[in-house]
């Protein structure tokens, strides 16, 4: 008997599925890139200002795009109960509001690089920013895209949309490096798929949106943006404590500050099946809570039974795959990353995710303002006995902090127990494990 497709989805594949899958695309290709970087012909210094690109490019957008991508999942379903309000025309709204603050994020960022850099990277300059920013420019109004398909339960686009843009990041830097062209062509062909994203996003906008700017619209999903805009710009500086404190304390030398980067890459896994389920779930919790903490807990408990033993096999047998992939070079960085894998265990604890659902963004912004400020202590202590390993150790820490402390906000405040949105006995056996292991790693 043929199988059916879930509402929203494609391919016999959920709605979240196809997020976590479209996630697991855009992870991934960063990964593969960093593989073949190497293999490539690149050495550690051209590495390494390719990384630090990516991590200014972290610093300028990540906060207020999640923001604005988080608003509009939890707005939506809320205009669409309204009967004063049109779903149709906040999309409208967030569109042209998204495209105008990338443009003047990229432009302010490039009319002062003179500073930008040097205070972010600890480097002079960073060659071939013009390009990255113009691709940057693109490539953060096209996250909107991501948004929008999903609460218009457009699995099919989502996924089209991932395979183009990240494909084709993968396509500008191997054919080029393939065909012993210098670097600069694969920045001018990220330019050329900056230009590509351009056009998709006039095509679906011109397409699906004939809709008017809405400024009744524009206030209400702004009043649910704004808190998250706190607690992302906030996330970005604890995000960013670390490689910002390689920089500094390694300063001039990217050899580590790339050794770090290698060690500190997210698992494409991890990341893109939790940040996935996270947006696929937050509209449903919205709408009906009861409803959606149950689908929550149910697709956590299958996520564990994925993420737990890919984590645990992996932290195992780093020490053999990890500079066979990367090359010996990058062979430091093995016990960075064995020590950022625990950070699976906080990470497949899903609330904040409730907290954003129902509208409680502003005590994110103490949550996370505590991971910082144990971070950066844990992180000054750490630093000059352990070196990168004991920066890692600290983020691990602080992370699982802030986790703890949200639980029991949602619970003591909300009614709202672990129980109820994970299943606690099935994340603590396996939390058990991950830790014996990585504990016979480092003996």
């Amino acid at each position: 008997m043929r199988r059916s497709t879930p509402a929203g989805g494609v391919f016999g594949l959920s709605l979240a599925q196809c997020a976590q899958l479209s996630r697991m695309i855009r992870q991934g290709s960063l990964i593969l890139l960093a593989i073949g970087l190497p293999h490539l012909g690149l050495n550690q210094h051209q590495i390494g200002g390719w990384e630090q690109l990516l991590f200014l490019g972290f610093l300028l957008g990540t906060a207020w795009l999640n923001a604005f991508t988080q608003g509009l999942l939890v707005g939506y379903p809320l205009a669409g109960k309204s009967r004063s309000t049109d779903p149709a025309a906040l999309l409208t709204t967030v569109l042209l509001v998204q495209l105008a603050v990338a443009i003047g994020i990229g432009g302010l960022a490039w009319w002062g690089r003179a500073w930008l850099v040097p205070l972010f990277t600890g480097q002079p300059a960073l060659p071939y920013l013009g390009y990255f920013l113009f691709y940057l420019v693109f490539e953060w109004t096209g996250q909107y895209l991501e948004g929008s398909y999903l609460v218009r339960e457009r699995g099919d686009r989502l996924l089209a949309y991932a395979a183009f843009s990240y494909g084709g990041l993968l396509l500008c830097f191997v054919l080029p490096l393939a065909l012993d062209a210098p670097l600069l062509r694969c920045f001018q062909a990220l330019a050329v798929l900056a230009l590509a994203k351009g056009v998709w996003i006039l095509g679906h906008a011109a397409t699906h949106f004939r809709h008017r700017f809405d400024r009744t619209q524009l206030r209400a999903w702004w009043s649910v943006v704004v808190p998250l805009l706190a607690y992302g710009a906030i996330s970005i500086v604890s995000g960013g404590l670390d490689p910002w404190l390689v920089g500094y304390y390694y300063a001039g030398d990217e050899t580590q500050f790339a050794i770090y980067r290698y060690g500190a890459r997210e698992l494409p896994l991890i990341a893109a099946l939790t940040i996935g389920l996270s947006q696929s779930i937050i509209p449903k919790i919205t709408a009906d809570s009861g409803t959606g903490l149950a689908e929550l807990k149910r697709e956590t408990g299958r996520l564990a039974h994925v993420i737990f033993p890919v984590s645990i096999l992996l932290c195992a047998t780093a020490g053999w795959w990890f500079p066979r992939v990367f090359t010996p070079a990058f062979a430091p960085a093995t016990p960075l990353f064995q020590v950022l894998l625990l950070t699976t265990i906080p990470r497949l604890f899903f609330n904040n995710t409730v907290l954003i659902a129902r509208g409680d963004g502003r005590i994110l912004n103490g949550l996370v303002s505590c991971e910082l400020l144990l971070n950066l202590v844990l992180s000054l202590l750490f630093l000059p006995y352990f070196g990168l390993w004991g920066l890692c150790l600290a983020t691990v820490i602080a992370l699982a902090t802030e986790k703890a402390l949200g639980c029991w906000w949602l619970w003591s405040r909300h009614g709202i127990p672990p129980m109820e949105y994970c299943p606690v006995p099935l994340w603590a056996g396996y939390s058990a494990l991950l830790l014996l292991i990585w504990t016979l790693t480092i003996i």
